[in-house]
């Protein structure tokens, strides 16, 4: 008689959450004479029903195959720039740096590249206006946790045009008045006689 068939090998389940398990395939056994078992298949016929003996084992099953991997998401805390800076007052730092939750490193771009423009974490102002940078992380890997791309996260600067020089504290130049115009003639009168006579 033959043998009988082995039973499939068990499935991997497939987890949610950061840890994630692919399907998988158990391994098979071996049958034993005349059966198979865990996957294996199903043994030969009985060569002697005199003998009892069964047919050979089943070979065994093909191995699981397991695919881990480990995610989560990542958060970008971007706090406010608190600080305005005037057009002719050159590049300046961000003042209040952006951080990820994952701990990967951030990087800046200029959503406004008519009023600022951003290298590193030097922003250069080019116009009055509001200058808008964003803090972006573009996803990676720390400690065997992979971590997607962070949604960016906006901070405004304010750039305020260059002042220009105060003229409050110039004194304004005295003019004169009809009676100073008078004694003005009367004294150079004075001097011109004064010459005559020597």
């Amino acid at each position: 008689m033959d043998g009988t068939p082995g039973a499939a090998g068990a499935a991997g389940e497939t987890l949610v959450g950061p840890l994630a398990v692919d399907a998988c395939s158990g391994e098979g056994l071996g049958g034993a004479d005349g059966a198979g078992v865990n996957g294996g298949r199903a043994g030969g016929p009985v060569a002697d029903a005199d003998a009892g003996s069964g047919g050979a084992g089943g070979l065994p099953g093909h191995p699981g195959l397991v695919k881990m991997s480990f995610s989560a998401a990542q958060t970008i805390d971007f706090p406010p720039q608190p600080t305005s800076h005037q057009t002719d007052g050159g590049p300046f730092p961000i003042e209040s740096a952006a951080t990820s939750s994952a701990g990967l490193p951030v990087t800046y771009t200029s959503l406004t590249p008519d009023i600022c423009t951003v290298a590193g974490n030097v922003v250069t102002p080019l116009a009055a206006g509001i200058c808008t940078v964003a803090a972006v992380q573009p996803g990676g890997v720390v400690g065997g946790v992979s971590y997607p791309a962070a949604t960016q996260v906006v901070q405004s600067i304010t750039i305020v045009a260059a002042q220009t020089p105060s003229v409050s504290g110039v004194k304004a130049v005295p003019t004169l008045g009809t009676w100073g115009i008078g004694l003005l003639i009367t004294l150079f009168g004075v001097i011109a006689y004064r010459r005559r006579s020597v």
